[in-house]
């Protein structure tokens, strides 16, 4: 069903099959995430193709408009892949590590490490344990928390997105946004990318985590259960400005519901925001999905 590149399909519902099934042979990259792919399609103007049994998309680049990002997924002839789609574009980016381990001649190719955009990959039971020095900071403000709301801090998980936990989502989103410092025209597209993912639920196996003060909703997380070895977080939203600790207790209640499932998280990128880097890394990743932009060379 998906096109033969150069000719792209649209990213909707009808290749997810295709797509999942290709991308569940390697490592969960959020990039290359069905969920990401359809929530973050908000213009509709991103696509999807193969090209010598790899996939290659394309997607709006939302700091940069009318233009696009592409990038590659696979193994197969990664040497013609990559001199037919730099043929046609100056560069790709967001390009897994297991590709350029698929190259067996770098001449004329420019291969640099796309820092900003590595995910940041954690042991579950890790973050539900907290444990160790590395996390005693964590833990504190996590039994702080805990002390201070005593019963007026409840978690809860669920796969059921009804219309009111819909709206409530959304509520924490657009308060959040107000003390956000991340690009505000990432912040706009995350909220469409946020309801569309809610509004078309069904169509996934997606796992809740909620945070509730004196019962209303003070933050929630999205996780996707991949199989018995990943999960991949696609959003998280705490209010911190009252009570510093929600996060952590969010993150660790999530943690030690989704230990039971799989072993691994993949918690996305920092974007290269210096602030989102130092939340990710507080947390002691266990290691990165290395991501590289590819050029022709001098």
């Amino acid at each position: 069903m998906i096109s033969k590149y150069p000719n792209f399909s649209p990213i909707d519902l009808k290749v997810q099959d295709e797509i999942t099934n290709f991308t569940h042979k390697y490592e969960p990259y959020s990039d290359f995430s069905f969920i990401n792919l359809f929530s973050w399609n908000t213009n509709g103007r991103a696509g999807i193709a193969w090209l010598n049994n790899n996939l290659v998309i394309k997607l709006p680049d939302y700091l940069k408009a009318g233009q696009f990002i592409y990038s590659i997924l696979g193994t197969n002839k990664m040497d013609d892949s990559l001199r037919i789609l730099l043929d046609d574009v100056p560069q790709l980016d967001l390009v897994p590590e297991i590709v350029i381990g698929s190259i067996k001649h770098h001449g004329g190719l420019a291969l640099a490490e796309d820092r900003g955009s590595f995910d940041y990959v954690y042991f579950l039971k890790k973050l539900a344990d907290m444990s160790g020095k590395k996390y005693k900071n964590k833990r504190n403000l996590f039994n702080s928390t805990k002390e201070i709301l005593g019963s007026r801090l409840e978690t809860t998980t669920t796969n059921t997105i009804t219309p009111s936990l819909q709206q409530e989502m959304l509520a924490i989103f657009r308060a959040w946004e107000k003390h956000s410092t991340q690009p505000i025209q990432k912040v706009r597209l995350e909220y469409i990318a946020i309801n569309r993912l809610l509004s078309n639920s069904d169509h996934f196996n997606l796992h809740l985590t909620l945070c509730r003060i004196d019962g209303k909703l003070n933050g929630f997380s999205i996780h996707e259960v991949i199989n018995k070895t990943y999960t991949l977080c696609h959003f998280e939203k705490s209010l911190n400005d009252v009570y510093l600790g929600a996060g952590v207790v969010l993150i660790n209640e999530a943690a030690q519901s989704l230990v039971k499932k799989s072993k691994i998280v993949n918690w996305e990128q920092d974007l290269g925001l210096s602030g989102l880097k130092k939340a990710k890394q507080s947390y002691v990743p266990t290691k990165y999905f290395k991501k590289y932009w590819i050029s022709r060379g001098a």
